[in-house]
């Protein structure tokens, strides 16, 4: 059985994070990477574009107005085991790495090659989520002759 969306088309798909400030959120990501809030219902959630994808952000205090009956707000942490990495596919790791630092991100990890050739660097945003700056390895196809 495949599962379908609107119109007979695959089914949509995305990430929505809760955070503690949503305009410092939104700040943060504008000024580390340049992404700019499309969709801000002015007050408690924002859709922020990134290429064809998009990452979604809701003031934590939203996560009552879902009626779960084992989560509450405030969340206080990331509960163990459910790391959540956002990966970001750039070219420059060293300069995107220093403005997203100097921006307020917290450094976990700085630029480094990974053993397949990929150049990657690890931060935190100012809520904790895990942020993996990444540049791909080259493609064995780019070095044919």
């Amino acid at each position: 059985m495949i599962i379908t969306g609107a119109e007979g088309s695959l089914p949509r798909a995305w990430v929505k994070l809760y955070v503690d400030d949503l305009a410092e959120t939104l700040a943060f990501y504008r000024q580390a990477f340049g992404f700019v809030s499309e969709h801000d219902d002015g007050g408690s959630s924002a859709r922020v574009v990134v290429g064809k994808d998009a990452l979604h952000f809701t003031d934590v205090s939203a996560i009552e107005e879902l009626d779960l009956p084992d989560v509450e707000a405030p969340l206080t942490s990331i509960p163990q085991g459910s790391e959540v990495v956002l990966a970001i596919e750039i070219t420059d790791i060293e300069q995107t790495y220093g403005l997203a630092t100097q921006s307020g991100g917290l450094p976990v990890r700085s630029p480094h090659d990974e053993a397949n050739g990929a150049r990657v660097a690890f931060l935190r945003d100012p809520n904790g989520f895990l942020i993996r700056l990444c540049r791909p390895a080259p493609s064995p196809l780019s070095h044919a002759p």
